[in-house]
């Protein structure tokens, strides 16, 4: 049950705006969260397949999310639920099965799978790391700044002042360019290639410009956090801890039409209720077209269309259950399978796999594992078709029969979204070059909306960023709405 006023609504389940959410609660706000989408685990019979897990921005660091858990005052005990796994993941490529650590191990590693090219990729790990440093400066230096009401809308259009562009110096190269110059071979570009596109939000990783690349690599190597209980568990860490901020969290309520004065949301309507209710910020925390869809046709027309690019990719995943004797020896719960390192890391040619944790019966019964496998195909309407997705469905688990041979005869459970189905359209990747992102405004075209008190932090706010952006926009939204409230 909801109540008729709340001073933040969050619409939508996504770590960046239940990030904020938690915050604001935890700063005295009345603060209301709802699934607006729906999304969550997918389920079939016995099985729960594992989300995707994603690095994120600086857990350790304390000046980013870090800071952000202290002031929440997660209890050491809930924070097991996000320990990084080691080895983070692992990359493999037609001659290179690589396990990526956090720690010196990763040297040795390297040594032993690019015996020809070690010393090139530890100087290129040289310099991300150098990179990424220029990156966190920058965002630290943003967040530092007082904030305003439109701040987050203003970072996402890269709408940057003098002052701003004054952050940086100098040229910056994209990470194509560097590989160019280093005259590094293909399998070399796809390892640290085939890292951005399976967890940033970008089909083209050689143009993004090295200080966010670098940061994305980095965090990579940090570690991907999760536990074996839940499928999405750093939303279960936030959803858990607004209610214990005695805020309401309600998944199965929706959201069904806005209303709005010259320059603010006045009044929301709910799915089943015939009463008005208002708050004072609604944080828009799922795919931007679904916000489209609950708006007046005349604010859309004069507002909202058109504020962000069209995705030019989008994720298709397929999920598996399997005997767990197929699972070879030594495969990571987190693999980024590359079939050939020289063609496009699209349409199955790369897959991210994610398996559940081996024993974790929330995920599979005993003797059997959960996999999600995911690529990225055009965002057109040729591969929204039966026929497309079985074609790339048929193509991804030809791949993956590289190393699980045999896995045909042992697979318990095999799920293709259609069309009908709940999978129709994936999650956006975004044409790196058409964003013309220049750092720091790094992030692209997250729509600049023109009420003040309403956010959107899904996909399309930081789609250069990914993770990190969703991530990092739920802070600086925090932020953005207690100056307001301050005046």
């Amino acid at each position: 049950m909801i109540t008729r006023s709340y001073d933040v609504i969050v619409a939508g389940f996504r770590p960046g705006g239940l990030l904020a959410g938690a915050l604001l609660a935890k700063r005295g706000l009345r603060v209301l969260a709802i699934n607006q989408d729906g999304r969550g685990p997918v389920r079939m019979g016995k099985y729960t397949f594992p989300s995707h897990r994603y690095p994120f921005i600086g857990f350790e660091d304390r000046e980013l999310l870090g800071a952000a858990i202290d002031e929440l005052t997660i209890h050491p005990t809930e924070r097991k639920a996000l320990q990084p796994s080691v080895p983070s993941f692992q990359v493999i490529l037609p001659g290179q099965r690589v396990d990526v650590y956090p720690d010196d191990r990763f040297a040795r590693e390297i040594s032993r799978e690019f015996p020809r090219d070690d010393v090139l990729i530890e100087g290129i790990y040289s310099r991300i790391k150098d990179e990424a440093g220029v990156f966190l400066q920058a965002w630290q230096a943003r967040r530092s700044q007082p904030p305003r009401p439109s701040l987050m809308q203003k970072m996402g259009m890269g709408a940057f002042s003098r002052r701003d562009k004054a952050l940086f110096s100098g040229a910056m190269p994209t990470l194509g360019q560097v590989m160019d110059q280093l005259e590094a071979p293909p399998a070399v570009r796809a390892f640290f290639y085939a890292q951005l596109v399976a967890f940033g939000y970008s089909a083209h990783p050689e143009e993004l410009l090295m200080p966010v690349a670098s940061h994305l690599l980095t965090t990579a190597r940090a570690g991907i956090y999760g536990d074996t209980e839940h499928a999405e568990p750093l939303v279960n860490l936030l959803t858990d801890r607004l209610r214990s901020l005695h805020s309401d969290v309600v998944p199965q309520e929706r959201i069904t039409g806005l209303e709005f004065s010259w320059s603010k949301l006045q009044e929301l309507t709910f799915l089943g209720y015939d009463q008005k209710f208002t708050c004072d910020f609604l944080i828009w925390n799922a795919p931007y077209e679904t916000l489209l869809d609950v708006l007046p046709d005349t604010i859309r027309r004069k507002g909202y269309e058109g504020r962000t690019d069209p995705p030019e990719f989008e994720r298709f995943s397929i999920h598996l259950a399997l005997d767990e004797f197929v699972i070879p020896v030594g495969m990571q719960d987190h693999a980024i399978l590359v079939a050939d390192d020289e063609a496009p890391l699209q349409e199955g040619n790369l897959v991210y796999l994610t398996l559940s944790p081996e024993g974790a019966e929330a995920f599979a019964p005993t003797g059997t594992r959960a996999v999600t496998a995911t690529t990225i195909v055009p965002a057109t309407p040729e591969f929204r078709t039966r026929e497309a997705r079985r074609r790339v469905a048929t193509t991804m688990l030809t791949h993956i029969k590289f190393v699980m041979p045999f896995m045909e005869r042992y697979v318990r459970t095999l799920h293709v979204p259609m069309p009908a189905n709940d999978g129709d359209v994936g999650d956006p990747v975004f044409d790196t070059a058409r964003l013309n992102a220049t750092f720091p405004g790094d992030a692209g075209p997250g729509p600049r909306l023109p009420h003040w008190n309403v956010f959107h932090l899904g996909r399309e706010t930081y789609p250069l960023l990914g993770f990190e952006g969703e991530i990092g926009a739920g802070l600086l939204t925090a932020d953005a709405v207690m100056a307001a409230r301050k005046g």
